[in-house]
């Protein structure tokens, strides 16, 4: 099983959220971009209907996806209502992400 796992988040806009996940340890690289919406490559003028979403590279033996999720609640509120461009979104990889994230989601009390 590889080392490295990919985590796909939503957190308001992408550079606050980005720099945020970057300076977690085990965390190999980022990249930011959009998610969610019917044109298959939207430029930053007309995003339309996608979500910006940060795509976070990580070594699982330094970082785990709890402590990312993690991240996730703790720095913004996803409460609040935001546009579509903007909006707090998880999208998970595998079931043992979904799992996690309903774990924590849970003990967010969100």
């Amino acid at each position: 099983m590889s080392k490295h796992s990919l985590a796909y988040l939503g957190m308001q806009c992408f550079w606050g959220s980005e720099s945020k996940f970057a300076l977690l340890p085990g965390v190999l690289k980022t990249r930011v971009g959009y998610s969610g919406g019917t044109s298959p490559s939207p430029p930053y003028q007309n995003i339309g209907d996608h979500t910006e979403i940060v795509e976070i590279q990580f070594n699982q033996e330094l970082t785990k996806y709890k402590e990312i999720i993690n991240l996730f609640y703790s720095q913004h509120n996803i409460t609040l209502p935001q546009k579509t461009q903007y909006k707090s979104v998880i999208l998970y990889v595998n079931e043992e992400q979904k799992n996690i994230c309903l774990e924590e989601m849970e003990k967010a009390k969100v």
